[in-house]
C-alpha cells in the first residue's frame, strides 16, 4: 500500500454531482459529506476562482497513485 493522502474537494453545490461522478470512475470513495455555507467576501471568492458561498465539502481517504489519476480529471 502506498502513501494515504487525505483528499479534500470543495464546489459549489450544484457542481456536486460533477465531481461525485469523478470520484466514482476514479474508484474513489467518499468518507465524509458536507454541505457548508461560507462567509468568506466576494474578493476572496474571486481570488479562489469560486463563485457562491454554498459549498459541498467531500472527504476521501486515497493513496497518493489514486488521488493523482482523479486529479486529472478535475
Amino acid at each position: 500500500m502506498g502513501s494515504l493522502n487525505l483528499m479534500t474537494t470543495i464546489v459549489d453545490r450544484k457542481d456536486l454531482n460533477r465531481y461525485m461522478e469523478v470520484y466514482q470512475d476514479s474508484g474513489l470513495h467518499v468518507a465524509f459529506l458536507s454541505l457548508g455555507y461560507g462567509t468568506a467576501s466576494n474578493e476572496i471568492l474571486d481570488y479562489l476562482g469560486l463563485e457562491s458561498n454554498q459549498k459541498a465539502v467531500a472527504f476521501s481517504v486515497v493513496e497518493e497513485k489514486s488521488w493523482l489519476a482523479a486529479k486529472k480529471q478535475m
